[in-house]
């Protein structure tokens, strides 16, 4: 009886557990969702999304994969450490070289974008944007496959 309670208790403790990951999941969801995309979309969208058609520097912000991957500079963010990564180096103004946008950003949404990069930089979303992607992307690995023809 008592080997049957305390697999009742690992078993509680682990469901505790998954429910309070998952609910600090959900909130940096929502912190990306409320506060961290209107930031990106209001300031960044305009040269670095496939909905514009403009992804300067090969970065695109309209998505997770596009951060994660990043640019012609590397990944743009880096999760939990701010200070190497690139786009907070951008908002910040902390190089000539990389400077964007060129009007400053308002310290607020500079740390906004901090606390998420802070926070391990949650991003929900995971679809490519939808857009016409042929007409500003043309690079070999976001084509369809094809079968080769097959030598005679």
């Amino acid at each position: 009886m008592n080997a049957v309670r305390q697999t009742a208790r690992v078993a509680a403790v682990a469901m505790l557990a998954a429910a309070s990951l998952a609910s600090a999941d959900e909130a940096a969801e929502r912190l990306f969702t409320e506060t961290v995309e209107p930031v990106l979309r209001q300031r960044c969208f305009g040269c670095h999304s496939h909905g514009d058609g403009v992804m300067e520097g090969g970065l695109a912000l309209d998505w997770r994969s596009g951060w994660e991957v990043g640019g012609s500079r590397g990944p743009a963010v880096v999760p939990g450490d701010p200070d190497a990564s690139l786009l907070i180096q951008a908002v910040r103004h902390v190089s000539d070289e990389l400077v964007m946008p060129e009007d400053r950003l308002p310290a607020e949404e500079i740390e906004t974008l901090v606390a998420w990069v802070e926070s391990g930089a949650a991003d929900p979303r995971v679809a490519q944007p939808a857009a016409n992607v042929a007409a500003t992307t043309d690079w070999w690995s976001l084509q369809p496959l094809e079968l080769p023809p097959i030598p005679m």
